[in-house]
């Protein structure tokens, strides 16, 4: 039995011995403190970092309205400088990811998508012959791109990695050029207002954000993502262009072509064996493909081979879990039921650890204990692939707890996140 006591996290209700992973917040007007998961930390950070977001809208409205009607005190352009500000960085965050596209398109790299924002999915898209995903914080991003070939890998990823800043740079340069020509409005309601110089403002912000090399950051920086290609060994070196091939299996997994994928991942593993990412897309694409005691031997032979290493180990069991729930094999309930505990105190907080526990407490009849277990996951989970798997295991948790409507809303929910989605034929067993 352990010394330690459990701590409980304020909000979702997690326990943890682990007392480090836990952030403490004092209590307003009470004495104590408040303890928050990495989970829900994350959360409330982004609920934070959203409001703020929202909240610039708001403020440019407030700052037209003071230089119309009140044009003495000075006070409106100057908000609406600092409005425009924090809107250019979201413009020039797209620009910066497009620098990034259109470098890695002349290296010769394959772009497979650009990401805006953190946190949520709130757009999908394909345009451009790639994926756009727009999420619910719009700060940040990052492009999606490797070479197939190990030619001049390092410069072509280089080059690649350098399109964003470069990018920053021109809209700089650019700005500038305006600037000393005279770029202040000089009459009306928006006098004082100076876009040309917010712009560059927000690109000097931006510049200096990718290229500060001390700076802690997951994931990197350009600047620290530049320096990791260098120093990469020559070893590894010659596995990246694995990646391409992972790279084109999951978008094919993700669009429910699965015969496909297969081909992308054997074809890479041809030229890559025994490569651990292939290895592990081809166990995912067994499972969409229903294949589920072969996802499983997959899964248990990489973790006779990664075992050690424990992060591998962990994720490793949970997904094992994952392939004996679906499976729907009694032999395979047993172990699905150990796998997913040891993954899923390993790292209560986790999504994909709650989404996989609760599944398998539902399917051993402990529904209530997995429905708990399930409705966090699916608030946590960002990705709509995710939430649509996770909102099918409510839906047949509800089911058997015979409350069939709810059930009906779930299976719907899941068929609006994904309507490739796999569980979905369990609406009407």
């Amino acid at each position: 039995m352990s010394s330690f006591p459990k701590i409980k996290c304020d909000r979702c209700g997690m326990e943890s011995e682990r007392r480090e992973i836990f952030r403490s917040y004092p209590r307003s007007f009470r004495t104590g403190e408040r303890n928050y998961c990495p989970a829900c930390v994350s959360v409330s950070d982004q609920i934070s970092q959203q409001v703020l977001f929202w909240l610039y809208p708001s403020v440019l409205v407030i700052g037209f309205l003071l230089a119309v009607f009140v044009p003495a005190l000075a006070l409106g352009p100057a908000v609406m400088n600092v409005v425009l500000f924090q809107l250019l960085i979201f413009v020039c965050t797209i620009l910066h990811e497009i620098g990034h596209v259109v470098a890695g398109r002349l290296a010769g790299l394959r772009i497979f998508g650009i990401e805006v924002g953190s946190g949520r999915v709130t757009l999908d898209f394909q345009f451009a012959g790639m994926r756009w995903r727009f999420r619910s914080l719009l700060l940040g991003g990052c492009a999606h791109g490797t070479a197939r070939s190990t030619r001049n890998f390092r410069l072509r990823e280089s080059l690649f990695i350098l399109g964003g800043p470069i990018t920053n740079v021109f809209l700089m340069i650019a700005g500038g050029l305006v600037v000393a020509g005279g770029s202040k409005i000089e009459s009306g309601p928006l006098a004082g207002c100076d876009p040309a110089l917010m712009l560059v403002l927000s690109n000097a912000v931006m510049f200096l954000y990718s290229a500060n090399p001390m700076r802690e950051r997951s994931p990197p920086n350009d600047v620290q993502l530049l320096w990791q290609t260098w120093r990469r060994p020559k070893k590894e070196n010659e596995q990246m262009p694995a990646f391409w091939y992972q790279m084109e299996s999951e978008e094919c997994q993700r669009n429910g072509r699965h015969e496909e994928a297969s081909r992308w991942i054997e074809a890479g593993l041809k030229l890559f064996p025994d490569n651990y990412w292939l290895e592990y897309s081809r166990a995912s694409n067994l499972i969409d493909l229903k294949q589920y005691i072969e996802a499983r031997r997959a899964l248990a032979r990489l973790l006779g081979r990664y075992g050690r290493h424990e992060n591998m180990r962990v994720g490793l069991f949970n997904n094992i879990a994952w392939a004996g729930v679906l499976s729907q094999n009694p032999a395979l309930l047993d172990e699905a039921n150990i796998c997913s505990k040891l993954a899923w105190e390993q790292a209560p907080w986790d999504a994909y650890r709650r989404g996989t526990r609760g599944s398998v407490l539902v399917e051993i009849g402990e529904i209530e204990e997995g429905l708990k277990l399930l409705h966090l996951a699916l608030k946590q989970h960002t990705e709509r692939r995710s939430r649509a798997l996770v909102a099918c295991y409510v839906a047949i948790g509800e089911n058997r707890s015979g409350r069939s409507e709810v059930g009906r809303s779930y299976f719907a929910l899941a068929r609006r996140l994904d309507p490739h989605c796999t569980l979905l034929e369990r609406e009407n067993p």
